[in-house]
């Protein structure tokens, strides 16, 4: 036996309108406070960086570079990568972006790591005392952002 809905389509379109509402709502408050106030952030439907920074705006798009000196070998090579992903996962556990390449130099140990981090050199570490150097430079990065913002406030602030 078939089903048939007891509302007629007149009751059924202002549960229509407030379905649409409840969906659309999020995007157009975040629109709004857009408008408002300016801030790129709060830009809805589908904003990235890459749109940001071809309009010129700056986004705090900071990234720790590293490089990993392996041994020139299969092995070195694989000890390296695995190392290198570990330390993007352990930074971006922090909230950081990072990048890192390996170095294949026949004349450095195997398996250090140097890290950059806004024109201030972080290293050599070893595997074994990698956290630290990973605390060091999310440090020296939320250093270097605070520095930034700080420079920032005192040239709007006369």
């Amino acid at each position: 036996m078939e089903q048939v809905s007891t509302l007629r389509p007149r009751q059924q379109f202002p549960i229509v309108v407030l379905a649409m509402l409840a969906f659309a709502a999020p995007a157009l408050l975040a629109l709004g406070y857009y408008r408002m106030t300016g801030d790129p952030s709060f830009q809805p439907l589908d904003l990235t960086a890459e749109r940001l920074i071809a309009r010129g705006e700056d986004i705090g798009n900071e990234v720790i570079h590293g490089v990993v000196t392996i041994e020139d070998t299969a092995r070195g090579r694989m000890q390296g990568e695995a190392l290198a992903t570990a330390l993007v996962s352990a930074f971006r556990g922090k909230g950081m972006e990072s990048n890192f390449r390996l170095l294949s130099t026949p004349a450095a140990p195997p398996l250090q790591i140097y890290l950059y981090v806004d024109g201030l050199h972080l290293g050599p570490f070893t595997p074994g005392n990698a956290t630290q150097g990973l605390r060091m430079a999310v440090d020296a990065m939320l250093l270097s952002r605070a520095e930034r913002q700080s420079v920032s406030n005192r040239a709007r602030d006369p």
